[in-house]
């Protein structure tokens, strides 16, 4: 107490000072609070000296914690600055402000312009009230607050940790916010801010409720945090922007619930987030916006969802938007629910994403996908891998979709469509890896009832169907209006009931079948057909030059067929490209509806005759590796080493694929160890390179 005495003189005389320099509003007043009683003196004094003010806090003797206990209040109309921090040389565990368990810590507040910065001090959360924030910030129009490098952590109490009620611009960086899930209180809870919010940086964990609260008016940017073990990790909604990245989302009860305009989910961690815990959530990120929503370079591992609805509360992401783009996202192990539903009112494009391992439970019995599309999308260049569902384990389309260059590999599903289901619209299925599926239903590979299909240069291997009373090993199709299917290779898939290669019902009197170009062949069925089952009467079915062994059912045409064994270059390590002495070359018609313009493995559909192949791939053995950059049928030295460098530089190549892919440069420096000279067999590359002329 006498030291409050002693420095009282001292606060006087700097009030009088600054009460006496009104004009000059660059003067600032500096405070040295060492107790209670001095520190809410001097937020009394600076609230109505007319100056800037900077109120600098002690710890206690010999550096120890300092409690500072009671309920704190500033309030002013003045357009200026507070700024209030511990001493120099002191941290943020040195200083202790607590509510004593009777209202909040401190209150701020500010109706004019006036900033507020707060700095390197610790907060007990113990204001009695969990609505109430320990530390509560209140700016007007055009004050800009920033918390730095404070703490926020349980004291025994409830409480919000920090709140922030209105203010122009707002960041909050380096600060921790823990909390204890059995008190009420969100971490930090930010309203009413026009302007700027910025969140980066902080370790936000274990709060009962929300660990980070924003609803705002501009933008929101949450950058660099950590979120581990809230009940709710985020929930942040804007008109403006809002940009999430490179956040960690660890143990939540539900992960992060994001509503803005623009909305971008960028570089996070969501792992082991159960969406289960928060009614309504979803285990990783509810993202959703009203324009462009991007969601790209994400890892979703071991999250559960909602359970309520396949659609709204999937395990690891529901995203929506006007326009969006999911790219380059990995999920994993995630269960429950759909594992990603995607719906956009204008386009979805979903790129180079993997889905692997998730279990996503079937809804109603039916739906229950690693990926359900609710609306048109395009998917390309994803990787579907050992997925578990209802039906559609790996992809569920509810309306058009083109589906393009994917791979589907060890997909189960409960209902039909082991690898992917279309259930309406008009899908193009087209350049996909359909392998080693199942579905105890319909469609061990591939399940599409839909108005218009389309299914070309698709390689549909070893896919099984296992009801007795169902259809189709590899694909099973119910179009209702038409359906194209050309130059696909369809092999080695079985079924317990019918059609183990392609099962077609026709359901009406108008549809119009056209089967063109496909290897269907080397199938097996407990019923009928073994390679293909059909069924119903349709307007026109059109079955030609395919190579087909077993076949069931009527076509109106069916002719130019062949019944030999395809000559696969090595299937039993998963090539099916076709060798030079196949009788399936030449043995196709580009006279085809809608003839593909590139094989799967993006070459020429004709050759230099004009000729088209039978299945999947187009025989090529003229194309020179990428490395070879004169074609010369030659890898020098100089090329192996300009191709590598490449390649370990990240650059791209004149000639494709890029990125350089590994085993092409395998394959480089193998074929310039023996010697440079190599030839094309017509295999898969980069296999098809082999040392030595032809």
């Amino acid at each position: 107490m006498k030291t409050n005495l002693i420095h009282q003189p001292i606060r006087l005389l700097a009030t009088l000072l600054a009460l006496a320099s009104l004009s000059n509003t660059s003067l600032a007043v500096d405070y040295h609070a060492t107790n209670y009683q001095s520190l809410q003196n001097d937020l009394t004094l600076a609230a109505a000296d007319g100056a800037n003010d900077n109120i600098y806090l002690a710890a206690g003797p010999n550096s120890t914690t300092n409690f500072y206990t009671g309920n704190f209040n500033y309030s002013t109309a003045q357009n200026y600055s507070l700024t209030i921090q511990g001493e120099p040389g002191t941290s943020n565990t040195q200083i202790v402000i607590d509510g004593g368990g009777l209202g909040r810590d401190m209150n701020l507040a500010n109706t004019g312009t006036g900033n507020f910065t707060v700095r390197s001090l610790t907060f007990l959360r113990n204001t009695g009230n969990g609505n109430y924030g320990s530390l509560r910030i209140a700016g007007g129009t055009g004050s800009t607050l920033l918390v730095d490098t404070c703490n926020f952590i349980t004291g025994g109490g409830v409480g919000i940790g920090l709140e922030i009620s209105s203010g122009q611009n707002t960041t909050v960086t380096n600060c921790f916010a823990i909390g204890n899930r059995s008190n009420v209180g969100y971490g930090v809870q930010i309203q009413n801010v026009a302007g700027n919010i910025s969140v980066g940086n902080c370790n936000i964990s274990s709060n009962n409720g929300c660990g980070l609260f924003i609803t705002g008016a501009g933008t929101i940017s949450t950058v660099g945090n950590s979120f581990d073990g809230n009940v709710g990790a985020v929930s942040a909604s804007s008109s403006g922007s809002i940009t999430f990245v490179n956040n960690t989302i660890l143990g939540n009860g539900a992960g992060a619930s994001l509503s803005g305009g623009p909305v971008v989910v960028s570089g996070n961690v969501f792992t082991g987030n159960a969406g289960g815990s928060l009614a309504g959530w979803v285990g990783g990120c509810n993202a959703s916006s009203s324009s462009l929503l991007v969601l790209s370079n994400n890892v979703f591992a071991n999250n559960t969802g909602g359970y309520a609805s396949y659609t709204t509360y999937p395990s690891a992401a529901s995203v929506s938007g006007n326009s969006v783009v999911m790219t380059l996202n990995t999920f994993n192990n995630n269960a429950s629910g759909n594992t990603v539903s995607c719906s956009s009112s204008s386009s979805a494009v979903i790129t180079g994403n993997t889905f692997q391992g998730n279990t996503p439970s079937a809804y109603n019995g039916t739906v229950g996908a690693s990926l359900y599309c609710g609306s048109y999308a395009t998917v390309c260049g994803n990787a579907f891998r050992g997925n578990s569902g209802g039906s559609g384990a790996g992809l569920y389309c509810a309306t058009s979709a083109n589906v393009s260059s994917n791979t589907f590999v060890g997909n189960t599903a409960s209902g039909s469509g082991g690898a992917a289901y279309f259930s309406a619209g008009q899908p193009v299925i087209s350049a996909n890896f359909v392998i080693q599926n199942l579905a105890a239903n319909s469609g061990g590979g591939i399940f599409a009832s839909a108005s218009i299909v389309q299914l070309t240069d698709n390689l549909v291997v070893n896919n099984s169907q296992t009801g007795s009373s169902y259809q189709g090993g590899g694909i099973y199709v119910n179009p209702t209006a038409n359906l194209t299917m050309i130059n696909n290779t369809v092999t080695g898939n079985t079924t317990t009931g019918s059609g183990g290669g392609l099962a077609v019902s026709v359901s009406g009197t108008v549809e119009i079948l056209n089967v063109y170009n496909n290897i269907i062949w080397g199938n097996s069925a407990s019923g009928n057909g073994s390679d293909v089952w059909l069924a119903g009467t349709g307007s026109k079915k059109t079955f030609l030059y395919n190579d087909v062994d077993s076949m069931y059912g009527v076509w109106d045409i069916a002719a130019n067929l062949l019944d030999v064994a395809p000559a696969f270059f090595d299937p039993v390590n998963g090539d099916y490209h076709l060798q030079s002495t196949s009788t399936c070359l030449n043995a196709g018609t580009n006279g085809a509806p809608s003839l593909p313009l590139t094989d799967l493995d993006g070459n020429s559909r004709t050759n230099s005759a004009g000729h088209v192949d039978m299945g999947c791939y187009e025989f090529n053995n003229s194309s020179f590796h990428p490395a070879d950059v004169n074609q010369d049928g030659v890898i020098t030295s100089t090329e192996y080493i300009n191709y590598g460098n490449a390649w370990l530089n990240n650059q791209t190549w004149s000639t494709g694929p890029n990125p350089i892919l590994d085993d092409y440069v395998t394959r480089a420096g193998y074929l310039q160890n023996q010697g440079g000279t190599y030839h094309n067999t017509g295999a898969g590359a980069p296999l098809n390179w082999q040392p030595g002329t032809h």
